[in-house]
């Protein structure tokens, strides 16, 4: 599987090592880079979520949220599954894009397999990183009725029942620290 995504400070890097900058957007929050080589072009980003700043690097053009669910449940790369959840969570939080349904059925069926305990660290890793857990209200409330607020509540309370189950299946009893993340 080709890389889309480099998530992790040491592997931007190294991988930066093969780019050229070609622009430099707001004050280095963002820089574009082409590939001489291939030709692709990737953005470099920094991403700030709950007050921990890191970057990412992301091909060029943008994934879309079918792509970034397909990059977090089957990429060899751990660093790029994380950062496509990452990226999920960034994009429901800023463009209200929604994943989360999507997002839990493909690990539904992920975590249904015989999985090796690396498989289940980075199923774990990505429904931490892409707030599955997390059953707060995200719908817009504003307006709605009460009834429909409380389906909106429900929807992430699904979700995040369903994805702490998952977490408590695939966790060995001496299950991967949280802080490892």
């Amino acid at each position: 599987m080709e890389r889309r995504l480099v998530g992790t400070n040491e592997l931007i890097i190294d991988f930066l090592k093969n780019l050229e900058e070609v622009k430099t957007f707001k004050e280095e929050w963002a820089i574009r880079y082409i590939d001489k080589v291939s030709g692709k072009e990737w953005l470099k980003y920094c991403f700030d979520d709950r007050g921990y700043r890191f970057d990412l690097i992301q091909i060029i053009p943008p994934l879309n949220t079918e792509d970034l669910i397909m990059i977090a449940i089957n990429s060899i790369y751990e660093d790029e599954a994380i950062a496509a959840a990452n990226r999920l969570y960034f994009e429901e939080t800023n463009l209200k894009i929604d994943y989360r349904n999507a997002l839990i059925e493909s690990i539904e069926q992920r975590a249904s397999e015989n999985l090796q305990k690396t498989e289940k660290i980075k199923i774990e890793k990505v429904i931490i990183a892409s707030q599955l857990t997390n059953s707060t209200n995200r719908g817009n409330i504003m307006g709605k009725p009460y009834n429909e607020v409380y389906i909106d509540a429900d929807y992430y309370k699904n979700i995040a029942d369903k994805a702490n189950k998952i977490l408590l299946k695939i966790r060995d009893r001496n299950y991967y620290c949280l802080n490892n993340l």
